[in-house]
């Protein structure tokens, strides 16, 4: 079975997704609830597509 786990909270997730959102600008998977954290009013965010399990 193919496993992800968020760059943030580290915990495994059915759906990721993968955003570049700091500097240096690097692809990360992110879980939903960090996502919304870190996309408000952030000038670096990026979305890359959803990843499922």
């Amino acid at each position: 079975m193919r496993k992800k786990v968020c760059e943030r909270c580290a915990k495994d997730f059915n759906t990721m997704y993968r955003v570049k959102y700091k500097t240096p600008q690097e692809w990360v998977f992110l879980c939903k609830l960090c996502l919304l954290e870190v996309k408000t009013n952030n000038a670096a965010y990026r979305y890359g597509g959803t990843w499922k399990r």
